[in-house]
């Protein structure tokens, strides 16, 4: 099944802009920015939305405007709407488990705690590819998860991101271009994500 439709997860309002629990809006920004997409709110979808192309490839790029813990009625409207199966989306978001700056690729499991997964595999199911993007490790340890996700970046922290934004978008990349399974193979063995530009100068 050709993907569709890539949505990252995330707060809407400025109170929440640069929080930990925002990275996916921030890595759809940052496509969008690069792939030439305008966003723009569609009520009917609870969402922001951006069409673009990739390798001539139309995609959908969405930001909920539900709150985390209610992603799911997005992602509803929109296969409900477009007809598209589950197996045509990309869900990107923060993940506390894995290292800030890198990332996993998984297509299947619980929500390991994640609200809104959580929200979305009780309403629409699974079988939605899963991009999951490292906030961790939680410091300090003993500080509440809401908490931490809810916090914003620290300095160091920011400069990692924006550092690590290029190889996140190259990791989407390398999804459209070889599928999941593939991507996944290449994806969860490195931390230094797929280079797009280093491919090609080969």
């Amino acid at each position: 099944m050709t993907i569709s439709t890539i949505v990252g997860l995330g707060n809407p309002g400025e109170k929440y802009k640069q929080t930990r629990h925002n990275l996916g809006f921030q890595l759809m920004d940052a496509f969008a920015e690069e792939y030439g997409g305008s966003w723009r709110t569609k009520s009917s979808f609870r969402a922001e939305i951006a069409q673009v192309e990739y390798q001539g490839l139309p995609l959908l790029l969405v930001k909920p405007t539900t709150f985390m813990n209610r992603s799911g009625e997005t992602i509803a409207a929109l296969s409900r709407y477009y007809k598209k199966p589950m197996s045509s989306f990309i869900v990107a978001y923060d993940e506390v488990n894995i290292p800030l700056g890198q990332v996993k690729l998984s297509l299947s499991g619980s929500a390991g705690g994640h609200n809104g997964v959580g929200h979305i595999l009780g309403l629409v199911g699974d079988g939605f590819i899963r991009y999951r993007l490292g906030i961790g490790p939680k410091v300090p340890s003993q500080i509440k998860l809401e908490d931490f996700v809810l916090g914003g970046f620290t300095r160091p922290e920011l400069e990692t991101i924006q550092k690590s934004l290029y190889r996140l978008k190259s990791g989407l990349c390398l999804i459209l271009e070889k599928g999941p399974s593939l991507a996944m193979n290449q994806l969860n063995q490195r931390t230094e994500i797929y280079d797009n530009d280093s491919r090609n100068e080969k």
